[in-house]
């Protein structure tokens, strides 16, 4: 932990906001991953994309139908298992490795000038 705050405290203004953006952009999509409904009929499955929800939320909740108190639990355990939801954790991967690279690359870009061992350039 040290290490990491004795780095931050090297960065410049620039650089730390960068960072800080960053991060705040990495939380965000972690609390609201992208996600699929799937539905299963007969064998077959299909995936439809539900765009970004809280990463509590059930979308497929919307969908499964009332099922009344006494219809038997097999039945019941089939219907939630016809309708459900996930995290898409492959796009959530990459997005997280664009903004990652992005911030990488934006840092290197604003290094002061002593750090990337540049002088100034005349205008």
């Amino acid at each position: 932990m040290e290490q990491a705050k004795d780095w931050f405290s090297k960065q410049n203004d620039l650089q730390k906001k960068i960072v800080l953006v960053a991060a705040a952009i990495l939380t965000l999509m972690i609390l609201f991953p992208p996600k699929v409904i799937v539905r299963q009929i007969l064998g077959q499955s299909t995936t439809q994309p539900v765009g970004y929800q809280f990463i509590f939320s059930d979308p497929a909740g919307a969908e499964k139908p009332n099922v009344p108190a006494d219809v038997p639990a097999e039945l019941k355990e089939a219907i939630d298992k016809a309708v459900t939801s996930h995290i898409e954790w492959g796009k959530l991967l990459i997005q997280m490795i664009v903004v990652a690279g992005v911030a990488v690359v934006a840092m290197r870009f604003v290094a002061a000038p002593n750090i990337r061992g540049v002088g100034n350039i005349p205008s």
